[in-house]
């Protein structure tokens, strides 16, 4: 039962670290240079629907080449929210059963049974603790 209070440890240190501090695994100047990309990002789209409306005054009077430019930005903007909002809609959790539940947790406790029973009966405040710190590191994760 001892052996596995140090991984237990681990785990909890690696859950608090990941939940308060996301950037502290990134590397900054990675981060750097993925903002200088999304910089010059928006400004090629600028200069682009610049020249798209410089393209269209030639062929059209400047006040119609503005809203047909304006009209192909407005397309690109909704096309992307669309494709955005489709990203971000949460896909719908696996539901299991009650009965399929109980049968996950009794083929386990038929594998696991014997070798554990041993180390409960000896540390139940132990066993108690591990097992409740289990259930709040799996229903942090879970959510």
């Amino acid at each position: 039962m001892h052996a596995l209070l140090p991984l237990l440890e681990q785990a909890v240190i690696n859950g608090i670290v990941h939940k308060k501090a996301p950037l502290m695994r990134k590397n900054k100047f990675g981060m750097g240079l993925a903002l200088l990309s999304g910089l010059l990002l928006i400004s090629a789209c600028g200069l682009g629907i610049y020249a798209a409306f410089v393209w269209l005054s030639v062929s059209y009077a400047a006040h119609i080449a503005a809203l047909y430019t304006a009209l192909g930005v407005l397309a690109c903007s909704i096309v992307s929210m669309f494709a955005g909002l489709a990203l971000l809609k949460k896909k719908p959790k696996p539901e299991f059963g009650h009965q399929e539940i109980s049968q996950i947790i009794s083929d386990i406790s038929d594998v696991v049974g014997p070798e554990m029973t041993q180390p409960i009966q000896d540390n139940p405040k132990t066993a108690v603790m591990l097992a409740s710190l289990a259930g709040f590191v799996a229903g942090d994760r879970l959510n």
